[in-house]
């Protein structure tokens, strides 16, 4: 049977579907119009025809409205300031990146929650959150984490009434259980899915590290030069390494590259690995090499230097943490060594 079986048909004084059609979407012209509304306010067949798409001829509320959404996506702004609570931020870090909306900050630390501009296949699985710069939408996930500061790569945008509100938007969506509404809404599943993929991501980026992890057993070279009566000069000769590098080695002023530690190791006869000691960096320098502000220069380096982001960050705070006290006698606060930071990423 046709599917057309039973629709008004224009031979019988009716208007042709395509005008029905027209005067629903409002395309028609008013002389058309008007005589198309003329007809359905007669014709019971053509009312029923466009009553599932037509708003009530009497202009009586039927269904409520639904506010569309118009994609917009979200790009870099220049890093101007350290994160801060309220404001969507990049995190990338190796393979991981995500966009999160940060709820607490600590020093070197922030408390964040996943945000994606999806919006939710399922009702109640997302809470939308209208930005104030730029004004677009994104969704909040229940994905909440500790992330270093190291990982934030630039801003997105921020909200207006900052981290408070925003608590009880993450505890009502965590409060939905995607496994126990599947069965009402299979569109749960796919919600589900995003949910662990972000989660995780954010985790991995939690535990993302720039400060490489040491052998148990280090040799110390103090150790070693008192307990065989080396000089500096000695070890230099014998392994080629300047004088005065020899010695700000022993005073553990920077830890030795890999060349220097296989040199190292070849003349004292002792293994390279327990050669490159851990240095105790002060967590203000910490803090302050893990600003997003100086991430784009070490990137750079790391590039230069054929070696990971990490390498780079770590070779970076070798080299700040030696630079001599003279140029800001007294102790360095976080700025004093961004400050530095910023000199030696610029020479």
């Amino acid at each position: 049977m046709s599917a057309f079986m039973g629709l008004p048909r224009p031979d019988e004084g009716h208007p042709v579907i395509e005008d029905l059609v027209s005067f629903v979407d409002g395309h028609l012209d008013a002389g058309a119009a008007a005589a198309v509304e003329r007809h359905v306010s007669g014709c019971a067949a053509c009312r029923e025809l466009i009553a599932g798409v037509a708003p009530p001829l009497d202009g009586s509320q039927g269904a409520p409205e639904v506010t569309e959404y118009e994609f917009e996506p979200l790009v870099p702004l220049p890093v101007t300031a350290e994160p801060g609570i309220g404001e969507v931020w990049q995190l990338d870090w190796e393979n991981d990146a995500a966009a999160v909306l940060i709820l607490e900050r600590s020093e070197l630390s922030a408390v964040v929650t996943a945000v994606t501009q999806e919006g939710p296949r399922a009702e109640s699985t997302r809470e939308r959150i209208d930005l104030a710069r730029p004004p677009v939408s994104v969704w909040v996930l229940p994905v909440v984490a500790t992330v270093p500061l190291g990982v934030f790569r630039c801003p997105l945008g921020w909200v207006d009434d900052g981290a408070p509100a925003l608590r009880t938007v993450i505890e009502a969506t965590v409060a939905v259980d995607p496994i126990e509404a599947a069965d009402s809404q299979p569109d749960l599943i796919a919600d589900l899915l995003d949910r662990l993929d972000l989660t995780a991501t954010v985790r991995s980026l939690g535990a993302a590290s720039w400060i490489p992890d040491m052998p148990a057993v280090q040799v110390s070279l103090r150790d070693v030069f008192e307990a065989r009566g080396l000089r500096p000069s000695v070890v230099a000769d014998l392994t080629g390494i300047p004088v005065s590098e020899v010695t700000a080695l022993v005073r553990r002023a920077r830890r030795p590259t890999d060349d220097e530690a296989a040199a190292l190791s070849a003349a004292l006869d002792v293994p390279a690995e327990r050669l490159r000691p851990g240095m105790d960096l002060p967590v203000g320098l910490i803090h302050a090499i893990e600003r997003p502000v100086h991430r784009a220069s070490i990137e750079e380096r790391a590039v230069a230097d054929g070696i990971s982001e990490a390498a780079a960050r770590f070779r970076t705070a070798e080299a700040v943490h030696a630079m001599p006290a003279r140029t800001t006698p007294g102790e360095r606060d976080v700025d004093t060594w961004s400050e530095l930071i910023g000199q030696y990423l610029d020479g």
